[in-house]
C-alpha cells in the first residue's frame, strides 16, 4: 500500500518511492520557500514572504504586528496558516448578544502576550499587545502602540518608541519610524537613519538596503558599499551573498562583482563552501548544490539542505502536517492542522483552536492550551493567553 506525502521544497516537483512510500515534493506553502533560522534570515519582520528565495525583508508596509505580517501567522513553509488561526477572541458573536445590545464586561476576554520556558511556566506574565523571540538576550515588544526591548527578567531595556522592530542580530535591529527603517544597537543608539523603505539584518558586516526599488549593500556606518541594483538579494554569508537581476539568481563578492552567473530560479546564502539553488531543467525545477567555483551538483529534496531545520522537514498529508527526518522516515505522523519549523528541540503546532508544543519523536512537550503561540528561542516562546 503506498503513502503519498507532500514536503515543502525548492522544486517543483520530486518524487522518492520505498516500498510502501511516496513522497511528492512540491514548491513551498503558498509558493514561497523560507530560510531555517539562522543568521540569514530575516528578522522578522519576519516571515514576510516573496517568490524570491532570500531572506524576507524587513518593509515599511505596517500591519497589526510587523512591516509585514507577524511571526508564525502565514501560511508558508515554517509557519502555521491563518486558515488554521483562532477566531478574534475581541470580535463578539452576533448571536451572543442579548436583546438590549448590551454585552456584560466579565463576558468579554482580553489576549495577551508573555513568554513561557521550556517546561511551559509562564516566566514573563501577560501584557504585551504583541512580541518579537528573543535574540541575543533581547526580546522586541508592544504596549500601547509602540514596541521597545525586554530582557530575560522581563525589565524594560530600551523603552518603547518605535513603531515596528526586529529582533537583534549581530548587535543590530533593525526599526521603523514612520514608513522608514533604520538600525539601532543594544545602547538604542541609532547607527543607520531610518531611511530606507525595507533592510535585512546585518551579516558579515553588511546590510541589504532598499531606498527606492533596487537592493544595495551598506556597512555599520551606513556607507554605501554595493550601489542598489538588484531586485532582490539574500545576506552575505562566506563572502559572497545571492542577487536577483531582471532574469535569474546570481552571486555577487564583497565588490559587487558577480562571481557565479546568474542563471538559477532560486539562490539561498552559501553555507560549508555550498549553497543551495534551485536550476531550471527540461523537466521543471531541480534542487542543487553549488560551490565557489559554479559548479553544480543535482540533490533529491531530501538532501535540499534548506528544506531542514534541526534535521527534521515539515511534510503534508492530505491538508495535514508532521515531519520527515534526513533519513526521509516520517519521523512525526501528520496529525497535526499545522506545524512550525523546529527550534531549540522542539516545534510549534496547532490542532482545533489550541497551540503546544512537541518533540521530535512527536511527544506532546506542552500540552496543546495557547490561543496563539511562536516558535521557542533561546529557551523562551511567546504565548497569547486570556488575561480577563
Amino acid at each position: 500500500m503506498s503513502i503519498q506525502y507532500i514536503i515543502r521544497s525548492s522544486s517543483l516537483l520530486f518524487t522518492f518511492t520505498t516500498a510502501y512510500l511516496t513522497i511528492s515534493m512540491l514548491t513551498g506553502c503558498g509558493g514561497t520557500k523560507t530560510q531555517p533560522n539562522n543568521n540569514n534570515t530575516s528578522a522578522v519582520a519576519p516571515n514576510t514572504t516573496t517568490s524570491s528565495a532570500a531572506p524576507a525583508p524587513v518593509t515599511g508596509a505596517s500591519s497589526s504586528t510587523t512591516g509585514a505580517a507577524a511571526p508564525g501567522e502565514q501560511g508558508t513553509i515554517g509557519t502555521i496558516s491563518t486558515a488554521n488561526a483562532p477566531l478574534n477572541p475581541n470580535q463578539p458573536s452576533q448571536s451572543a448578544i442579548p436583546n438590549e445590545q448590551t454585552v456584560r464586561q466579565e463576558q468579554i476576554k482580553t489576549f495577551l502576550w508573555g513568554f513561557i520556558d521550556k517546561t511551559g511556566n509562564v516566566v514573563i506574565p501577560p501584557q504585551y499587545e504583541d512580541i518579537r523571540p528573543f535574540s541575543e538576550g533581547l526580546a522586541g515588544v508592544k504596549k500601547e502602540g509602540l514596541w521597545g526591548f525586554i530582557d530575560t527578567k522581563g525589565n524594560m531595556i530600551i523603552r518603547p518608541h518605535y513603531d515596528d522592530v526586529t529582533k537583534f542580530i549581530n548587535g543590530f535591529a533593525a526599526v521603523n519610524i514612520g514608513d522608514r527603517w533604520g538600525f539601532i544597537n543594544k545602547d538604542d543608539r541609532l547607527v543607520v537613519g531610518t531611511q530606507y523603505k525595507e533592510v535585512k539584518p546585518f551579516s558579515e558586516h553588511k546590510a541589504a538596503v532598499k531606498p527606492d526599488k533596487t537592493w544595495g549593500f551598506i556597512d555599520e556606518r551606513n556607507t554605501l558599499l554595493i550601489r542598489p541594483q538588484f531586485n532582490d538579494v539574500g545576506s552575505f554569508s562566506e563572502d559572497l551573498a545571492p542577487v536577483k537581476t531582471d532574469t535569474a539568481w546570481g552571486f555577487i563578492n564583497e565588490k559587487g562583482n558577480m562571481v557565479i552567473n546568474p542563471t538559477f530560479l532560486k539562490a539561498y546564502s552559501f553555507k560549508n563552501l555550498l549553497a543551495d539553488v534551485v536550476v531550471d531543467s527540461p523537466t521543471g525545477p531541480k534542487d542543487a548544490l553549488v560551490d565557489k567555483g559554479g559548479n553544480i551538483n543535482y540533490v533529491d529534496a531530501l538532501h535540499a539542505r534548506e528544506n531542514f531545520v534541526e534535521g527534521m522537514a515539515m511534510l503534508e498529508r492530505h491538508n495535514n502536517w508532521g515531519f520527515v527526518n534526513e533519513a526521509g522516515r516520517v519521523a512525526v505522523p501528520p496529525d497535526f492542522d499545522a506545524v512550525e519549523p523546529f527550534s531549540d528541540g522542539v516545534a510549534c503546532v496547532i490542532l482545533g483552536m489550541k497551540k503546544g508544543y512537541i518533540d521530535k519523536a512527536g511527544n506532546m512537550a506542552i500540552k496543546l492550551q495557547f490561543d496563539n503561540a511562536r516558535s521557542f528561542s533561546e529557551g523562551f516562546a511567546g504565548v497569547r493567553m486570556s488575561v480577563r
